[in-house]
């Protein structure tokens, strides 16, 4: 099998530039690739990347696992107490 002439690392980072708002003409012709690679690089690495949470849902996320903490916090200390049965 040939090696490949792009590394994985350079796809990547040519594919963020993409995502990011640079041109896609330019980006092949200063990094010596057709837009064919490009938009099939495209289609085969963006499938497999992990999807990203917007801020906000990270935020809502850290904030459930904050509370749900807490809530077991109070109820093993009301359980020590023996104050409520739960």
């Amino acid at each position: 099998m040939a090696k490949a002439k792009f590394s994985n690392e350079f796809i990547h980072d040519v594919l963020a530039r993409a995502r990011r708002g640079a041109n896609i003409t330019q980006l092949c012709r200063d990094g010596g690739f057709s837009d064919t690679s490009f938009y099939n690089w495209r289609r085969s690495f963006e499938s497999v990347e992990t999807v990203t949470l917007p801020a906000p849902a990270v935020q809502l996320d850290a904030l459930i696992t904050r509370v749900e903490g807490d809530l077991r916090e109070l109820k093993s200390r009301l359980r020590w107490q023996g104050s409520v049965p739960i």
